[in-house]
């Protein structure tokens, strides 16, 4: 299971798209706040993650999210 966040809707459904082709289940996060409160009561095996976005941008979210979910491998879009 895969967490797109990215502020930009063409990316996260490009994303999601090609995730899809190969069988996985994706969610997507506008924000960092929002993937913060996903991570909270979903569980991920990866995460991709845009780095400038309104409200918490993804440094902050990494943090929060390594702090919920140390293991949890993110990559940075």
């Amino acid at each position: 299971r895969i967490l797109i966040v990215d502020d930009e809707e063409n990316v996260r459904c490009a994303l999601k798209r090609w995730f899809e082709r190969s069988d996985f289940d994706v969610d997507l996060a506008e924000d960092g706040l929002c993937a913060v409160e996903m991570v909270q009561t979903n569980d991920y095996d990866v995460i991709t993650m845009d780095l400038e976005m309104p409200r918490m941008n993804g440094v902050e979210a990494v943090g929060q999210i390594k702090a919920l979910r140390p293991g949890i491998p993110i990559v940075i879009l």
